[in-house]
């Protein structure tokens, strides 16, 4: 997280977390997958993979946050 928000020049914040949770959230929305292959038989294309395992996965590591850690920037980051 910490490398990512010094990447797009953000602090590595709860705000950022709570940001990305639900840009994810949205993105994993069933009926955006469901658009997708309805858009590819229309248009004859190979069915698309289902994002489903890692918009679960990527979920629950934002929400996720061991004890005793913080959204702080890494040593040598800033």
């Amino acid at each position: 997280m910490t490398e990512y928000a010094h990447d797009i020049g953000h602090p590595g914040d709860l705000a950022l977390r709570q940001r990305l949770l639900t840009l994810v959230e949205t993105a994993s929305d069933p009926r955006r997958q469901r658009y997708l292959e309805l858009l590819a038989v229309i248009n004859a294309w190979p069915p698309p993979d289902d994002p489903a395992p890692a918009f679960t996965w990527f979920t629950r590591a934002l929400r996720a946050r061991p004890r005793g850690t913080s959204d702080a920037p890494a040593p040598g980051r800033t």
